[in-house]
């Protein structure tokens, strides 16, 4: 028998993965002009294909270490979900782990890249709530850049921050 939260996320998680790899060339200009790297379209190539390779491969494998990390902050936190998908959660972890596949295959671009998606889809999901906050999005992006964002947001600072900050403007609007 399937773990129940695993059979909840799996439609969102197949959503978002799409929105990853949708999202990933326009990541990748955005990206280029942030490190001062010349934009190539044979590098950008290189990186979708790389991706693309990457979760097609391990697309299950991604899906379950997205599902542990996710059922690690419930039992962690004590946190129960009632009855809604956090897209936060599905947001924050399916990216956390698809940079570390992408860093164990030697993608570090791509990794990073994923990253600044991540933190590009939290930012649309903050203007919901009039809460987006650029000065986060540019420190959070040079912490991507430098290689060192969970070095200094920990494990899950970065969705607590993110999913705070959303939650607050959402109930005091």
């Amino acid at each position: 028998m399937s773990d129940p939260i695993t059979t909840i996320y799996k439609p969102h998680y197949q959503r978002f993965l799409k929105v990853f790899t949708n999202t990933l060339p326009h990541a990748y200009k955005g990206y280029t002009q942030i490190t001062g790297i010349q934009h190539d379209s044979v590098a950008l190539d290189k990186v979708q294909t790389d991706f693309e390779r990457c979760i097609n491969f391990s697309s299950e494998e991604i899906f379950i270490a997205t599902s542990d990390k996710i059922n690690t902050y419930l039992n962690d936190f004590s946190v129960v979900p009632k009855g809604s998908i956090d897209e936060f959660k599905i947001i924050f972890f399916l990216a956390k782990t698809l940079s570390s596949f992408l860093e164990r295959g030697g993608l570090t671009t791509a990794s990073r890249i994923i990253l600044s998606v991540m933190i590009g889809i939290l930012d649309v999901k903050l203007t919901l709530v009039n809460a987006k906050r650029p000065k986060l999005t540019e420190q959070t992006i040079n912490l991507i850049r430098d290689g060192i964002l969970f070095e200094k947001t920990g494990e899950v600072g970065l969705y607590l921050t993110y999913k705070c900050l959303y939650k607050h403007a959402e109930e005091n609007q």
